[in-house]
């Protein structure tokens, strides 16, 4: 349930630390942060073979021909939805899929291969990674319920769509040297008020919040914030707002309505 409270002893100046003894909003659910992959198809895929394999065993195979980078990747993901495994995925772009462990007990691998170095992966969530303090993070629709678990944002409806929670709040009774959450803790979230977060570059006080599902030019780190979409990396968090600007990177104050 949620609590409504006055904080008296926010960690000021920190980020996921709450800005003043406002009125706030806290809610409690357990991280989840099985790996993430991402593969991304090149914008001008050579024709030939392209597959995808997982934990060892090929999941998915496209033989290009003339085609464009969504046919390639339409192929493939139609193949790994398909397919059998500890694994889900999901298309994020028209040349990107996002594919993510199931398990929680065993790491994952992914392979790709094709055309001339026209496919890659990249690791976005490492197996059980410390997601930091002043990240933004969403229901967990995997959850048997998913009003227990929480996970760091991967696609622009996770956001925008009712199922963003809010924000990791900085947990001063952790270790002295924790900088965030692992995987099974249960988090504590800013769900409403005002709470410090590292921003990725300059923000303005009462400008729209967005917060990053993909990887961009302005970062990788998923459930960070900043001033705009970054082209189509971030979405745009509803119902929130800067409280003060900065120029560059760093702590801003933001306030979630």
């Amino acid at each position: 349930m949620p609590q409504l409270s006055y904080s008296e002893a926010p960690a000021a100046g920190m980020a996921g630390g709450d800005v003043d003894t406002g009125l706030s909003e806290v809610i409690s659910r357990v991280l989840t942060t099985q790996k993430l992959v991402e593969i991304t198809v090149d914008a001008t895929p050579a024709d030939g073979a392209y597959t995808v394999t997982i934990n060892g065993v090929e999941k998915a195979s496209f033989t290009a021909s003339t085609s464009t980078t969504q046919q390639v990747r339409d192929g493939l993901l139609s193949d790994l939805q398909a397919a059998s495994g500890d694994f889900t995925a999901e298309g994020s772009s028209t040349n990107k899929i996002l594919v993510e462990n199931t398990s929680e007990d065993a790491d994952m691998t992914v392979a790709v291969a094709g055309g001339s170095s026209d496919i890659t992966a990249a690791t976005l969530v490492a197996q059980g990674q410390e997601v930091p303090f002043g990240i933004g993070v969403v229901t967990d629709p995997r959850a048997a319920s998913q009003a227990e678990q929480c996970r760091l944002p991967r696609l622009t409806g996770e956001i925008t769509a009712g199922t963003f929670l809010g924000v990791a709040r900085c947990d001063t009774a952790r270790e002295a040297n924790a900088g965030g959450y692992k995987d099974g803790d249960a988090i504590s979230i800013k769900h409403r008020g005002r709470i410090w977060v590292n921003t990725e570059g300059t923000v303005n006080e009462g400008g729209a919040v967005y917060c990053r599902y993909a990887s961009g030019s302005g970062g990788s780190q998923l459930g960070a914030f900043r001033a705009d979409a970054d082209t189509t990396t971030a979405a745009l968090v509803p119902n929130a707002k800067f409280c003060k600007g900065r120029t560059g990177a760093g702590l801003a104050q933001i306030e979630l309505l």
